[in-house]
């Protein structure tokens, strides 16, 4: 386990909070996913609220709100994430967004993580040549039979390891992240193989800890280990009075819910894009009250905030780690307008 892969050139973040603009913005291109994977909601009856796929229209419209937010915020914007709950493949017009936030020069890096699952070469060229950054994608296993155990997916292994060798060979400058999680993994030798198969054909390989991050899963029923105290990466486990991603992380979904949260679900929504631009979520009274009860290490007063268990399990980057300059926090939230 690792931090491999990861950006591990990181500020302090006690010094430069709170932002005028998030470090990083998810943008949800689809809460449909073709997986069901155990550990995640989407195996679970209550699946993923109102799932769907963001349309074009809708983006468009995401695009000019983060627009209006650098505009008048004096901090940049570090990276905008297809990400979520879902496959963001799923989205046709996934590579045609990629172009447009490429051509629109509004963030350092554009990423994608997705199972992978979707990819043809066709895809790849599409998704390389419309300026993504990155491509991480999360294996399930390494074999056949381990996608149908941990994720219910009937996937030809040995054509999907050739799609993924077909990205590596024709990224150019596109960097290749390929993971997995621990519990998708048999043994030392399977770990062993996981390594042989992906390391040739990836820039960063890296196997995460499962977390306690969806409270629908019973974790208990799909790993005999304790997790309470892992972390994703394999950092220190810390327990925390303030949460960091409040302060870093915007995640839109595709039905236009916003929250701050790094790996929860159901997350703590903190705004609606479709109600209210994204400048005055970030920025809005909503947002600066949460973070203002964290800050005074009172976030057992928010429901959702108080049983969260991937606080201290997410990041576990110890330069994210706000603890012991939560009065100096404080004391700059009070001064916001």
């Amino acid at each position: 386990m690792s931090n491999e892969g990861r950006d591990l050139n990181r500020v302090e973040l006690w010094r430069v909070v709170p932002r005028s603009v998030p470090f990083a913005i998810g943008i949800t291109s689809s809460d449909i996913c073709n997986f069901r994977c155990v550990y995640c909601n989407q195996s679970t009856i209550e699946g993923i609220k109102d799932a769907q796929v963001l349309t074009w229209d809708n983006f468009i419209l995401i695009i000019n709100q983060i627009e209006d937010l650098l505009k008048n915020g004096k901090d940049d914007l570090k990276i905008i994430r297809f990400i979520g709950n879902g496959e963001p493949l799923v989205n046709k017009k996934l590579p045609d967004m990629i172009r447009y936030i490429s051509e629109k020069k509004i963030c350092n890096r554009i990423e994608v993580t997705t199972n992978g699952s979707l990819l043809t070469n066709k895809m790849s060229d599409q998704l390389i040549d419309a300026g993504l950054t990155r491509l991480l994608i999360s294996v399930q296993g390494t074999s056949s039979k381990k996608y149908q155990d941990i994720c219910g997916f009937n996937i030809d292994y040995d054509r999907f390891v050739d799609q993924i060798k077909y990205f590596y060979d024709n990224k150019g400058s596109c960097g290749l992240f390929v993971k997995t999680v621990d519990i998708a993994l048999d043994n030392s030798d399977d770990e062993k193989k996981f390594y042989d198969t992906f390391k040739p054909i990836s820039d960063v390989t890296c196997v995460e800890k499962i977390i306690d991050a969806c409270e629908n899963v019973d974790y208990s029923s799909i790993t005999n280990k304790d997790i309470s105290h892992e972390t994703r990466y394999g950092g220190s486990y810390n327990e925390k009075k303030c949460c960091d991603t409040l302060f870093m992380y915007l995640n839109i979904h595709s039905n236009g819910d916003v929250d701050c949260c790094g790996c929860k679900y159901p997350p703590l929504y903190i705004g609606n894009v479709y109600d209210k631009p994204i400048s005055k979520i970030w920025n809005g009274e909503v947002h600066k009250k949460i973070m203002i009860e964290h800050a005074k290490g009172n976030r057992g007063s928010i429901d959702i905030c108080k049983n969260c268990k991937s606080i201290n399990s997410f990041g576990s980057f110890p330069e994210d780690n706000l603890d012991e300059h939560l009065d100096e926090i404080y004391n700059r939230l009070c001064k916001l307008d």
